[in-house]
């Protein structure tokens, strides 16, 4: 099954957003989807998950290459 992104990537994430909830706490929303929140922590939750999205591009990339090399059959490089 194709998820949208692979596992090691979500856990980042995840990871990301407990921080950015740790170090906003002016923000009301820990816990909720992005789209129910207030447009305030919306955009401020988008704009920090964006940079920290920027640092791992490679290894966003290699992994979803490894996950499409599993899917098709491929050795994984």
């Amino acid at each position: 099954m194709f998820i949208e992104r692979p596992e090691e990537l979500t856990e980042l994430l995840d990871e990301w957003k407990e921080t950015f909830w740790n170090e906003h706490p002016e923000f009301d929303g820990r816990g909720k989807a992005i789209s129910q929140l207030e447009d305030t922590a919306k955009k401020s939750l988008l704009r920090y998950l964006k940079a920290r999205r920027s640092q791992v591009r490679e290894t966003e990339k290699t992994a979803i290459i490894r996950e499409l090399q599993q899917i098709f059959g491929g050795d994984a490089q």
